[in-house]
């Protein structure tokens, strides 16, 4: 029987439950702080840009991730004015949902090159979790056994490997693997390739500042590459001291 996210009492015939907006769990409407009316509301508005989180999902990373949220919707909101409320409103909705989905996907990496295999769907997920439990037992992360979830993305071509999404219990497990990608080469896996799992408006920003590289350095400029600063690709300057 599940238990509520909350308070991990176990849900029984209780039906007043509201679902996390983070990893989609269920929560005991009490735990959320919520009223029969609140319920009802929220049901109603699908469009809603208020979010709930359970105690996991609300953690410290998040609460960051939301704070500089909003400081950025308030300094976008000095800018406007009247005319342009339409357009506000959207891009709060905007912001919100990519916050939510930037967290979903920070329990995730992308690996490449893994071969695919044929037989039944069965088969082939379980030939898919051995081939990345055992990548992923090799990186020397310190942990000895990875509880995962994966799947390919796309559709099959003989063409082609598809990506493989690994899924983990949690962020910090994630970013340990990331950590470690780079013992890859030591370790005969050469051809496999790891990253973090981005979203759509990540992966368009960083496609653009690739673009923006290669212009400046057709145009003559030297010792530029991109760089992760926090989390954000930036192109940097690595002949500086």
């Amino acid at each position: 029987m599940p238990n509520c996210l909350n308070c991990s009492a176990p849900f029984g015939n209780c039906k007043t439950l509201v679902a996390c907006d983070g990893c989609t769990g269920s929560i005991h409407m009490s735990c959320a702080g919520l009223n029969e009316d609140d319920l009802k509301r929220i049901s109603q508005n699908k469009a809603r840009s208020l979010k709930i989180f359970c105690k996991q999902c609300n953690s410290v990373d998040l609460c960051s991730l939301l704070l500089k949220l909003v400081s950025r919707v308030e300094s976008v909101e000095n800018k406007l004015d009247h005319h342009q409320e339409k357009n506000y409103d959207e891009m709060i909705e905007d912001a919100s949902i990519e916050a939510v989905e930037r967290m979903k996907k920070a329990k995730n990496v992308i690996i490449y090159g893994i071969p695919e295999t044929t037989g039944s769907i069965a088969n082939r997920k379980e030939h898919d979790l051995q081939e990345a439990s055992n990548i992923l037992a090799k990186l020397s992360t310190g942990m000895e056994d990875f509880r995962i979830i994966c799947f390919r993305l796309g559709k099959a071509s003989p063409e082609k490997k598809r990506p493989l999404r690994v899924i983990f219990p949690n962020e910090e497990t994630a970013l340990l693997v990331l950590k470690h990608k780079k013992n890859l080469d030591s370790i005969n896996f050469k051809d496999i390739k790891i990253s973090d799992d981005k979203t759509p408006r990540q992966l368009k920003y960083l496609h653009s500042l690739r673009a923006t590289l290669q212009n400046r350095l057709e145009n003559g400029e030297v010792g530029l590459t991109i760089k992760f600063i926090k989390k954000k690709p930036t192109i940097v300057n690595i002949t500086k001291n």
